[in-house]
């Protein structure tokens, strides 16, 4: 006799949120026009169901800063998503260090990847 055995989905927070801080007006504008419809507040995302074989939640921050007209500009990217634990963690950030880091523009660029395993566990990651 069979068994079957349901496996309810990981929900995980699924969002990705760009924060930055000028005080030149001109280049708040640039940078909010830049970050249109790439930037969802986290705070407000609900977790959802993760897809078959994504067992764990990731949060994914980088920092840099961007020299524009002469003023330099923190930027914090946050991409909290659903991960799998068979990938490699430093993934994520081979991937960022490899196409942001060879364009020159990205000054001080860091990378951290963090996971957990329960449901919504990276709601509360690089708030």
């Amino acid at each position: 006799q069979w068994y079957q055995r349901r496996v309810r989905a990981l929900e995980c927070q699924q969002c990705m949120e760009f924060t930055y801080e000028t005080s030149n007006d001109q280049l708040k504008s640039v940078m909010d026009s830049m970050m249109s419809g790439y930037s969802v507040d986290c705070d407000g995302e609900a977790s959802s169901a993760c897809a078959e074989g994504m067992d764990e939640c990731a949060a994914n921050k980088i920092t840099y800063k961007i020299d524009a007209g002469g003023e330099k500009v923190a930027v914090k990217q946050v991409m909290k998503m659903c991960f799998s634990s068979v990938a490699d963690k430093s993934f994520l950030c081979d991937q960022v260090q490899s196409s942001m880091g060879s364009l020159g523009l990205f000054k001080n660029l860091k990378c951290k990847t963090k996971t957990c395993s329960t449901d919504g566990c990276n709601r509360a990651m690089f708030n």
